[in-house]
C-alpha cells in the first residue's frame, strides 16, 4: 500500500508515499507556500497487484481535515487500512 497526495483543484497526482508521516511532510510544505488545504487530497491506495477490495480503504484526507492532521491533529483519525 502507499499514499497518493493529490492536487484536486487541477486534479494530478503530486506524489506518492511508502508513508503517511511522508505525505504530511509535503502537505505542511505545501500549506506554508500558501497552498489552500481544500486543493489537496490524500488517501491510501493499493500497490500495483495488491489484491484488496478498495471499498474497505479509509476515506480520503481533504480540506480541513487534511490541514488538522498535517499540523498534528492526533484526534484526525490516519489512513490506515
Amino acid at each position: 500500500m502507499h499514499y497518493e497526495l493529490w492536487a484536486l483543484n487541477t486534479g494530478n497526482l503530486i506524489r506518492d508515499y511508502d508513508t503517511e508521516a511522508e505525505a504530511l511532510v509535503t502537505v505542511r510544505d505545501l500549506l506554508a507556500d500558501g497552498w489552500s488545504p481544500d486543493d489537496l487530497g490524500l488517501h491510501l491506495e493499493f500497490d500495483e497487484g495488491e489484491d484488496g477490495d478498495e471499498a474497505q480503504l479509509p476515506p480520503p484526507l481533504v480540506g480541513a481535515a487534511l490541514a488538522a492532521r498535517a499540523a498534528g491533529d492526533r484526534t484526525q483519525t490516519p489512513l490506515s487500512a
